[in-house]
């Protein structure tokens, strides 16, 4: 899961309210807040589980009140608008949930957006081994590249998947701890060759 501080949430400028769970009152976020939230959460997780667009349709579907203009300005504060609309895309497309117009008018303008929803509504339906061939690893697809708001996101998004190491580096490369700092020259070797493996079928 990803926590609000990994996502750029400032506690300090998100407004919180308390909810009483039992004989406790915990803080959580405002409907607004929240929205933003599980759209980034779902876009980070790449959709993967009707669960997280059933999220983001009941929150929607049981706060008529919600005020949009400020949910778009939470997504944009945190350069966020592309995976805000992309969860609302997937709960209108799959669940139907009734929108604002402004809001739909924007939906419609994206068409990036959109051509992403209707792909990831398609994975719904596609076998897991038959997806895993499509990627060099589980952790990088194209959709991440075109659901971000700003080419900085994109590039820091690359390098971070193509040098930073994985569980699965140290044990392809288990060494010692003196010489850990290689596996940032050998993670990006690894991904190469098993990209040209999986193409060519080595």
């Amino acid at each position: 899961n990803y926590s609000p501080v990994q996502i750029g949430i400032d506690y300090e400028k998100w407004k919180l309210e308390k909810v009483k769970i039992y004989d406790r009152e915990l803080l959580t976020f405002c409907s607004e807040e929240l929205l933003v939230y599980l759209c980034v959460h779902g876009a980070r997780e790449g959709w993967g589980r009707l669960e997280l667009v059933c999220c983001v349709a009941e929150l929607i579907r049981s706060r008529p009140d919600l005020d949009w203009d400020r949910v778009i300005y939470l997504a944009e504060t945190i350069h966020c608008r592309r995976m805000l609309l992309l969860g609302i895309i997937l709960a209108t497309d799959m669940l139907a949930i009734d929108l604002p117009k402004d809001i739909l008018g924007r939906l419609e303008k994206d068409t990036n957006i959109q051509k992403v929803s209707h792909g990831i509504i398609k994975h719904f339906f596609i076998k897991k081994h038959e997806l895993s061939r499509r990627i060099i690893s589980n952790r990088f697809s194209f959709y991440q590249l075109r659901i971000r708001d700003r080419f900085y996101d994109v590039v820091w998004y690359c390098l971070r998947i193509a040098i930073i190491p994985t569980k699965k580096d140290l044990n392809t490369f288990p060494l010692p701890r003196q010489f850990s700092f290689l596996l940032y020259v050998l993670r990006p070797m690894r991904l190469v060759f098993t990209y040209i493996k999986r193409k060519y079928r080595v």
